[in-house]
């Protein structure tokens, strides 16, 4: 009912919700007026619950853990910035017999709330009262089960998997954030956040995890996850049977599940790495500040049936989050061939030497240069996927620190992709030069191509330049 201080006045403002997306929950009513209520979570450490059609406070929630946080607000003493529930917000909505509302016997709203720069826990709290909350259960980075967990970054995944014969809804999530990170000049290996887990939704105990906290790991994992892990029912049974996780070495992973084994999960589940695009297997003495690309944001992924036969189209791109500034990194757009399009425990480790470099875009230039065209055409098609460097086309040669700091999107073929410059004015947006750059890509996801150019007459556009500064989002 809003925060009171020790002046016993209302405080009418709200905390900032910086980095987190709230979570949106129909309870019922209909298509022209339906019954709705937000869930926002904001780094003085609440989560508000807010009637949508009336915009009313209806509760809010503070962890025990984030009640310090409420002085250094009230004090307000200009220093660091103050994080508290940094993470978005995500819904397991149970509409039993699917009737468009939650009321009846079986339904429930679970909310699922983790806290990126704010801290190392996850909270999950039962609204299907939506004016009588409950908190369900609290896991806790850095204790028991969860020793690994870094700062709760990876936005969760409610999904369904089989563990042995028995059907489980399940949260899948990255290891989290370590923030070493954020002071590494290279790649280097961290100290938490190592793994990816899968949690049951309910009670929130671990039933799986890949990495340094599992007795016998899936796979030997030295950098953390902070990006949301990508799950796939490559099947179409119903059940995820794969996934994708992007980490801070620049590495991308997958894990496929056999849900049909009749076995229990940590004997179902294997992996590797598929992707180094860094200098994650390069002697520590050898590594450069240009190549520490690093991962925060996870991949799309599309089915591609192409000439040079079926693969998972993986699009991700490369940047410094925690240092949007950085200009020493030299990043790039990926887009890799996972041939691998049904369950198989079999992982083979490309570098960007197998990837095809579609920088120049020659593929897709004018017209007097169809010979080269049908050249670079041929030699991605023998590549194991292509990439371009960010800043090249713009500054051959020279690197202005353009990155990417969202994930992309796959639509129709069309890897859409948003890159950020800092230091550089929008083009109609010359007073706010600080703001920054930012970029929208739309690639042809098999060539790198345009496939929607700024300007329908000149071939070589392949992204359009924001008017407003800042960075772009997903």
């Amino acid at each position: 009912y809003g925060a009171v201080d020790t002046y016993t006045d209302v405080r009418p403002q709200m905390g900032d919700p910086l980095h987190s997306e709230p979570a949106l929950v129909q309870y019922g009513g209909t298509i022209d007026s339906p019954d709705l209520v937000a869930y926002v979570a904001t780094n003085d450490g609440y989560l508000h619950a807010v009637d949508v059609n009336y915009g009313t406070e209806l509760w809010s929630f503070i962890p025990q853990e984030l009640l310090p946080n409420l002085k250094i607000a009230m004090e307000d003493n200009g220093g660091d910035k103050l994080y508290g529930l940094d993470g978005n917000v995500v819904a397991w909505i149970n509409d039993a017999n699917k009737d468009g509302d939650v009321k009846d016997v079986g339904d429930h709203v679970y909310l699922y709330v983790t806290m990126r720069r704010g801290g190392r826990n996850i909270y999950a709290l039962d609204v299907t009262n939506r004016t009588s909350p409950r908190l369900m259960w609290t896991i806790k980075g850095g204790a028991g089960d969860y020793a690994e967990l870094g700062q709760t970054w990876s936005t969760i995944n409610v999904d369904k998997i089989k563990d042995g014969a028995d059907e489980k809804t399940v949260l899948i999530f990255g290891g989290g954030y370590d923030t070493g990170q954020d002071s590494a000049t290279v790649t280097s290996e961290d100290s938490v956040g190592r793994t990816v887990y899968i949690a049951d939704a309910k009670t929130g105990q671990r039933l799986w995890t890949a990495g340094k906290d599992a007795t016998t790991p899936t796979v030997a994992m030295e950098y953390s996850v902070p990006a949301r892990v990508v799950p796939l029912d490559i099947s179409g049974d119903g059940y995820i049977d794969r996934l994708y996780a992007a980490d801070m070495g620049g590495q991308i992973i997958r894990f496929d599940i056999n849900n049909n084994n009749g076995q229990a999960l940590k004997n179902s589940i294997t992996g590797g790495v598929i992707a180094d695009l860094a200098d994650a297997s390069t002697d520590v003495a050898s590594r450069t500040e240009a190549n520490a690309r690093r991962f925060y944001y996870a991949p799309d992924v599309a089915l591609v049936n192409a000439v040079d036969g079926p693969y998972h189209g993986i699009v991700i791109s490369s940047g410094f989050r925690a240092h949007p500034l950085d200009t020493e990194i030299h990043d790039r757009i990926y887009m890799i061939k996972d041939r691998k399009t049904s369950l198989t425990s079999t992982y083979t480790r490309l570098t960007e030497a197998d990837l095809y470099n579609a920088t120049s875009n020659t593929a897709g230039g004018d017209a007097a240069n169809d010979a080269a065209r049908e050249v670079e055409l041929a030699d991605i098609q023998n590549k194991e996927g292509w990439y371009i460097y960010l800043d090249d086309e713009d500054n051959p040669g020279g690197w202005l620190g353009e990155k990417g700091l969202a994930e992309p999107l796959i639509i129709d073929g069309v890897a859409v992709v948003t890159t950020y410059t800092p230091n550089i004015a929008p083009p109609t947006d010359v007073c706010a030069p600080t703001l920054g750059l930012g970029k929208v890509f739309f690639l042809d996801i098999l060539d790198a191509t345009p496939a929607f150019p700024s300007n329908l007459d000149v071939r070589s556009d392949r992204y359009i330049e924001l008017a407003r500064g800042g960075i772009p989002p997903t």
